[in-house]
């Protein structure tokens, strides 16, 4: 069982075609985007431009969730999509896929070694929410926290987690008392998107 907390100034940031992206975690951790030798990512992106091209990523299933703004997704000879704020896509990254309009997006690419989604996690204001668990196997799961603070209680432990910060655990299924609990103590609603992979 291990479990990280990454701090929104540990990010590695980078540019693409539409705007920026900023890797959260990406595993194996010593694989490289650019070599397409991980098994899974995640990332957090911005899209500047009124109208990019997606990168092809061959071999790689996505999933995409707007956080801010909207954006239309054109997946060539497929569909095409209106996305708004917490709406999400899934598609093969070998897709010709262009977008239209500024947005803020989070992204979970998986290999055909894994696969995994991602939701939203609302928490209101002094509230204290227990995340349900039902997959088997091996279990990677990634906390973003998109606004806010609050803490997550893990293994009778609570952690403090500010706002773009990530909190990433992974196990067994078959470990003794996985328990996770998002507890907010502020006055304002916490939105977190989780990521849950499995490996086959």
């Amino acid at each position: 069982m291990n479990v990280e907390i990454i701090k929104k100034g540990n990010y590695n940031v980078s540019e693409w075609s539409g705007g920026k992206t900023t890797e959260l975690y990406i595993y194996p951790t010593t694989s490289k985007y650019n070599d397409r030798n991980f098994m899974w990512r995640i990332s957090a992106a911005t899209v500047d431009a009124p109208e990019s091209n997606f990168t092809s990523l061959p071999g790689f299933a996505r999933k995409l969730m707007v956080t801010e703004g909207e954006t239309i997704l054109e997946h060539s000879g497929k569909y095409k999509i209106v996305l708004k704020p917490f709406d999400k896509d899934s598609f093969m990254g070998d897709f010709e896929t262009k977008s239209y309009g500024k947005a803020s997006d989070f992204n979970l690419m998986t290999s055909s070694a894994c696969s995994g989604d991602i939701n939203l996690i609302s928490v209101e204001p002094f509230s204290k929410i227990k995340v349900e668990n039902k997959s088997l196997g091996k279990v990677m799961e990634s906390f973003y926290f998109l606004n806010g603070e609050a803490e997550v209680k893990f293994q009778d432990k609570e952690f403090k987690l500010d706002e773009k910060d990530l909190f990433y655990i992974n196990y067994e299924k078959n470990d003794a008392k996985i328990e996770v609990f998002i507890i907010n103590r502020s006055n304002e609603e916490v939105k977190v998107i989780r990521t849950i992979v499995l490996m086959s």
